[in-house]
């Protein structure tokens, strides 16, 4: 997801979260969802909670362009349901529906 360096990254599920770093995803996290999916993230610049349990919506970095990304400042975002990678634009899609929805 294309967005400028220190845009805020938000926990997607509550879970356990760690934190992960290598020369091609650079900066970024693993988190254990509470519902039973698995979520991954990278390139990030920062990264503000490096283990632990977190809600949906807390702070936990900010987008970078760490690792393989050639400077372009993104976040790769994976989600895998039952070990497997999903497509994560559906989910994103209901994450916007439920923010655009709240009072």
């Amino acid at each position: 997801m294309m967005a400028p360096h220190g845009t805020p990254v938000y926990a997607p599920a509550a879970g356990t979260i760690r934190a992960s770093n290598s020369s091609l995803g650079g900066l970024g996290f693993w988190l254990e969802g509470a519902d039973g999916n698995t979520y991954f993230g990278s390139h990030l610049q920062s990264l503000s909670v490096r283990e632990g349990w977190v809600e949906p919506g807390t702070p936990i970095g900010t987008v970078g362009s760490t690792g393989n990304a050639g400077g372009t400042p993104h976040l790769h975002f994976e989600v895998m349901v039952a070990g497997g990678s999903v497509n994560p634009y559906p989910f994103v899609l209901d994450w916007c529906a439920s923010e655009a929805a709240a009072p």
